[in-house]
């Protein structure tokens, strides 16, 4: 058992660090720093996690990592160089959560659901590479929901206080977890309130620093949610559809096939009234709805969560399922999902050339 299951883990692992070792060495041969966006307020942070910094769509959770791992390494790695291996052991950790959780839920597909977590399109390892807060938050998710899974609900209940502090993209999948878990899966509504007492009191102490009882919805109102296009709905979609040039165009096809395969997984699984994995998927059309242009492609760095979903509904389709994971289509699938991380490392360098 041990053997099929590490034959399963190596091929993702291995492909993986790869491309986060490429995209790393193409980095530093280009000049390219990853010290700046987020990540550089990320970093800045670390060094004094009391008073918050960014936006107020930012959670110290990150940054509290950071600060550990400069702790642990005695402050001899430089900025980016932390950051990125911060990040890559927090992908590492989602890849190992996400192998548990197919386990359970989908064990027949668990290898083509590895393969397509590690390197999923665009996103996969590539935000750790440049280092984005989704590695955390992305283990701190699976982990509540491999607790939730096992019914074991004060684990799940000290993993999401943990995660309420790490990626505020993540709350509706909390949130709807939790629901399910509690109204379908004999999870208390206490086990419900426990989870959410540190980010109340996280709240409550940045509200009286910036004086500001609404500082998160303020700018989450601001940055997220005001429509480009002046429609209220889909502006994420209709603001670049409206510009229409090659970039733009990319962005519609990759957000509308998220959109298409959320729908309609979400769809299959109301009719089979599997609560557990629409909770997984209801976040995702509602990003879908109201994100605006400009925050559009959080639904991009989200689309991971497809992978269990889409296993699920796999080990019922076994023909395609067998056919996905023949040698020469998994080959063709792992050139491609390779690409995909290089492109996207290729747009975050010509992103901040364009703005700097």
């Amino acid at each position: 058992m041990q053997g099929t299951a590490n034959a399963f883990l190596w091929p993702p692992l291995v492909l993986g660090t790869l491309v986060f070792l490429g995209i790393v060495i193409g980095y530093r041969c280009l000049g390219f720093s990853v010290l700046r966006g987020d990540p550089r307020e990320y970093f800045l942070w670390s060094s004094d996690l009391w008073h918050h910094r960014g936006f107020g769509t930012h959670m110290p959770g990150f940054p509290a990592l950071l600060a550990l791992a400069r702790l642990l390494t005695m402050d001899l790695m430089d900025g980016q160089t932390l950051l990125q291996t911060v990040a890559f052991v927090s992908w590492l950790g989602g890849l190992l959560l996400a192998d548990r959780i197919l386990d359970r839920l989908a064990p027949e597909a668990r290898g083509f659901g590895l393969l397509w977590y590690a390197l999923a399109p665009l996103v996969g390892v590539a935000t750790a590479s440049f280092p984005y807060a989704d590695g955390p938050a992305y283990a701190f998710f699976l982990a509540a929901l491999l607790a939730a899974l096992h019914a074991r609900w004060w684990l799940m209940a000290g993993i999401t206080s943990l995660g309420l502090l790490n990626h505020q993209s993540f709350y509706p999948f909390y949130f709807c977890l939790a629901l399910v878990c509690v109204t379908t899966r004999g999870m208390r509504w206490f086990h419900m309130a426990a989870s959410g007492v540190p980010f109340l009191a996280y709240y409550i102490v940045i509200a009286l620093q910036r004086r500001n009882p609404n500082w998160i919805v303020a700018e989450h109102a601001k940055l997220t949610l005001k429509s480009r296009s002046h429609v209220p709905l889909f502006d994420g979609i209709l603001s670049p559809i409206l510009r229409f040039d090659l970039k733009d165009s990319v962005k519609v096809l990759v957000l509308l096939s998220i959109i298409a395969a959320t729908a309609w997984m979400l769809t299959y699984f109301v009719k089979r009234r599997n609560w557990t994995i629409v909770s997984l998927l209801l976040p995702l059309l509602v990003y879908a709805l109201l994100a605006n242009d400009s925050a559009s492609t959080i639904l991009i760095r989200l689309s991971k969560i497809l992978v269990f979903p889409g296993c699920l509904w796999l080990t019922q389709h076994r023909p395609l399922l067998s056919a996905l994971e023949s040698p020469m289509a998994c080959f063709s699938a792992a050139l491609l999902l390779m690409a995909t991380q290089v492109a996207w490392a290729g747009y975050e360098v010509f992103y901040f050339s364009i703005r700097h």
